[in-house]
């Protein structure tokens, strides 16, 4: 309600009057174009020549879009915390039976093996994400085979398929297909991709893994799970900063 505002705005400025100094304030307010979100506001009293307080000087900056970061950046501080917290707590209780000696012999891709994977993709992304904020991160290019490069993807990926039931199959219809690439970072990309693929499909499902040929200097590679998918709402916000579809702490799965 405008005059609920209006009241409010009163009483801060009657209070910076009072006790003579500068309120700082973050509230909540509603735009001349009907939008709702957030001021900063700084109220300072006014002095004449002799000091005696005449008025109040009022300095209003739209912070919606800060407001909004700060909360996306909470969430995903949380949601970032949540993922490192479960491989590490099964990665401990993987080596609390190693040290009790219960364990017996451990298979060769053992949940531990599994977890540290998760964890250094985790990590990776995270500094990454931070190296791309600096304007630091270094790409080497360099021209190689498609196919090798996607099957090396296919085969890390049994990391996040703790049953191994989810199939993932390689369709390639750019044969013998080069391209200029940095080997590293396809890989990091593909990780991520296949890793939320599985996560997002049923026990039994299949990945699908495509290469094609868009055109004559042009390769495209696809990831095509049997999952849910991205809501549509969402779509036009994937790629924002701290962005996640399902932000909530019971979410059922992770995001990358």
């Amino acid at each position: 309600d405008p005059k609920d505002v209006a009241e409010r705005f009163r009483q801060d400025e009657m209070g910076a009057l009072e006790a003579g100094q500068t309120l700082r304030i973050d509230q909540p307010a509603v735009f001349p174009d009907g939008r709702q979100g957030w001021l900063y506001t700084l109220k300072a009293p006014f002095r004449d020549e002799a000091g005696k307080i005449t008025g109040v000087i009022t300095y209003n900056r739209d912070i919606t879009e800060q407001k909004r970061n700060a909360q996306l950046k909470n969430d995903f501080i949380s949601t970032v915390s949540h993922e490192l917290r479960t491989p590490l707590t099964s990665i401990r209780g993987s080596l609390g039976l190693i040290a009790a000696g219960v364990a017996g012999e451990l298979p060769p891709k053992s949940a531990t093996h599994n977890n540290s994977e998760r964890l250094v993709l985790l990590i990776n992304d995270i500094l990454d994400m931070e190296k791309i904020e600096s304007g630091v991160i270094a790409f080497k290019i360099r021209q190689m085979p498609v196919r090798p490069l996607l099957e090396q993807a296919i085969a890390a990926s049994s990391n996040y398929r703790a049953d191994g039931r989810i199939r993932i199959v390689l369709v390639d219809d750019a044969p013998r297909a080069e391209a200029n690439i940095d080997e590293d970072r396809l890989h990091q990309v593909m990780a991520n991709l296949l890793s939320n693929a599985i996560k997002f499909s049923d026990a039994d499902g299949t990945v699908t893994v495509k290469l094609e040929r868009r055109d004559r200097d042009m390769l495209r590679i696809s990831v095509i799970d049997q999952g849910a998918g991205i809501p549509e709402a969402f779509r036009s916000r994937i790629f924002g900063k701290f962005e996640q579809a399902d932000a909530s702490s019971t979410r059922k799965q992770g995001g990358t």
